[in-house]
């Protein structure tokens, strides 16, 4: 028997693709705008980017419905472990070094 909760396997899931997955595609995609004034990005967006592309990660999985993310939801329901957080790239970040769901429960 399972003690994770279908709904905090799921937000873990859906966290650790959002992380692993599509934040790395955003930064790539968002450090590659070499585009000339008036529509390079400007000193905010520079700054803010990785936040803004962590809240746009989060929400392309939540309105997806991905199998990759069904997957590792089920496997969290089977075995009730938590999944390892990928190594942030900054170090500032103070990310957990694991995300468990019992935090999310």
């Amino acid at each position: 028997m399972s003690l994770v909760s279908p709904g905090s396997a799921r937000d873990a899931a859906q966290q650790f693709v959002a992380m692993t997955f599509i934040q790395p595609l955003l930064k790539e995609v968002r450090e590659s705008n070499d585009a000339a004034a008036p529509f390079a990005p400007t000193q905010g967006e520079k700054m803010f980017g990785a936040m803004l592309d962590e809240r746009i990660a989060q929400d392309i999985t939540r309105a997806s419905d991905w199998d990759l993310i069904k997957r590792i939801e089920s496997d969290l329901l089977r075995t009730g472990q938590a999944i390892p957080a990928p190594s942030p790239q900054r170090a500032d970040m103070n990310l957990p070094s694991t995300l468990s769901i019992e935090e999310y429960a």
